[in-house]
């Protein structure tokens, strides 16, 4: 290249592709801008590129393990019983739980429902106070109502105070309740659910129990309770027997 060349001014043409260069990077800062800038959402700054949405037609193959372990609150209207194919915060494992009240007035119901060929007839409604035990199996949904789910095996870690001589509820002999002879204390004589029902273990609950298993009908009024039992109480409580 000579002097004259270098000190000569740029052709029409060159103007033109140098134009066109400018206006190419310019679009292509503003896109990157556009995608990049957060903008605000209630005073706080929110990313605009949006996390994957995941629809419900394509749910994770393995059961959820990011769920707190063994506690269900009441703040779903059904969790999925060991059922792979459910959103996560609807899964729920197979075992058994411990059902707390958490109302006002110490009442709650769960209701089980049969979802698979073999179980999709059945159905369970049961009322308790303060506390129940149930066994939930693959199979069904499991609906609570004002009421939270412990897994049993780590239920006495809460700490929570699941007692006979202050609430009714269910509860272990021996655990909860230690073995002895009791007097029955019914606190409301008016509620058509008043129940005093022993059972062996926990395999030997039925929550559609027939009237003439409980003691209330018998009229008894104290019991003997053995390790391993399983009392149920509604509208009662305990006292202890000197």
């Amino acid at each position: 290249m000579n002097d004259k060349d270098y000190n000569s001014s740029p052709s029409d043409v060159e103007i033109i592709l140098i134009g066109i260069a400018m206006a190419v990077l310019t679009g292509i800062v503003a896109i990157v801008f556009m995608f990049a800038e957060p903008k605000k959402v209630n005073d706080k700054t929110e990313s605009s590129v949006k996390s994957t949405y995941v629809p419900y037609t394509s749910p994770p193959t393995e059961p959820p393990s990011t769920s707190p372990p063994g506690f269900y609150p009441d703040n779903r209207d059904v969790y999925c019983v060991g059922a792979e194919y459910a959103p996560e915060e609807y899964y729920m494992a197979e075992g058994v739980y411990m059902l707390i009240a958490n109302s006002d007035d110490g009442k709650a119901e769960f209701m089980t429902i049969g979802t698979d060929e073999e179980n999709w007839q059945e159905m369970e409604q049961y009322y308790f106070q303060h506390s129940c035990i149930v066994k939930l199996e693959k199979g069904y949904n499991f609906m609570p109502t004002y009421c939270d789910a412990y897994s049993l095996d780590i239920f006495d870690d809460y700490g929570i105070e699941n007692s006979p001589f202050e609430n009714s509820g269910m509860f272990r002999v021996g655990i909860d309740v230690p073995s002895g002879d009791y007097r029955i204390v019914v606190q409301d004589e008016q509620e058509i659910y008043n129940r005093v029902v022993i059972y062996d273990d926990i395999d030997e609950i039925k929550y559609s129990d027939s009237p003439e298993n409980n003691l209330l009908n018998k009229n008894t009024s104290e019991i003997t309770l053995k390790d391993g039992e399983i009392l149920d109480l509604y509208g009662c409580l305990l006292e202890k027997m000197s």
